[in-house]
């Protein structure tokens, strides 16, 4: 017997229910919720709430706690109550899914003396570089140099000296570390003909490996819809109702076998 099921209500899981159960319920519910899909206060509250859940329940050690003592007994085990924040809920879900979401950069983040920031910055900038500017905690605001030839990846990480907090026992200030998230172009954003000068200009693809004797099915890609995810409509190649990590499919996704 459990003493609390407020995280397995919140799921809408019993507190019996297995691993698959506890993720299947959390996918379903962190994508109706999700504030890039609902923007309302209220379904923001309820995302941080079933990510909190799932951050508890899918840990076993926690979750051992959590039936025997409730939200009081995970006090000293960094997973009490509901974490504040639309971060820690996006965390989960980036996990979850492997990924971005879409999302809106996120403000500073404190890691003891150190401060973590998110920058989205143009394709341009990123491959021939440029300026960008961070508004900092203080109120000032940073001008930060990318020297042309320097390549900035999606998800690249790097560090301002000296531009965290102050370090009150011994003086000087932490550092500042930057994540970049890169903004790509829409879709048929120029030409055929200066698409063909971008070949020229960029590093080649890379070669397709695939063994000789293999059947090598033909496909083409699709815009992703959030609120089909993780449901059968009955077509051939949309069914993500799978509890399966290693599942191949997708919404949209069509192929053609040779």
């Amino acid at each position: 017997m459990v003493k609390d099921t407020k995280l397995y209500d919140t799921l809408g899981v019993s507190p019996g229910a297995s691993d698959a159960e506890i993720k299947k319920a959390y996918r379903k519910s962190a994508l109706k919720y999700h504030p890039d899909k609902n923007p309302s206060e209220e379904a923001a509250e309820k995302f941080k709430e079933v990510s909190s859940a799932y951050e508890i329940l899918s840990d076993s050690q926690k979750r051992e706690v959590y039936d025997q003592f409730g939200e009081e007994g995970l006090s000293g085990n960094g997973g009490a109550g509901f974490p504040g924040g639309f971060g820690f809920g996006e965390d989960i879900f980036s996990q979850f899914f492997g990924g971005a979401t879409g999302g809106r950069p996120r403000g500073p983040q404190r890691a003891g003396d150190d401060l973590i920031y998110e920058a989205e910055i143009d394709l341009l900038t990123a491959l021939a570089g440029g300026q960008f500017a961070l508004e900092h905690v203080s109120g000032d605001w940073l001008k930060v140099d990318i020297v042309p030839g320097e390549v900035i990846a999606p998800g690249a990480r790097k560090i301002v000296e000296g531009k965290g907090m102050p370090i009150q026992k011994y003086g000087g200030y932490g550092n500042l570390l930057i994540k970049f998230n890169i903004k790509f172009p829409e879709n048929h954003f120029t030409s055929e003909e200066n698409l063909k000068k971008l070949e020229e200009i960029l590093p080649p693809r890379r070669q397709i490996n695939i063994p000789a004797k293999a059947q090598v099915d033909d496909c083409v890609l699709s815009e992703f819809d959030p609120s089909k995810f993780g449901q059968s409509n009955g077509r051939s190649g949309a069914n993500y109702d799978s509890d399966d990590e290693d599942a191949h499919g997708g919404e949209g996704v069509q192929c053609a076998s040779q």
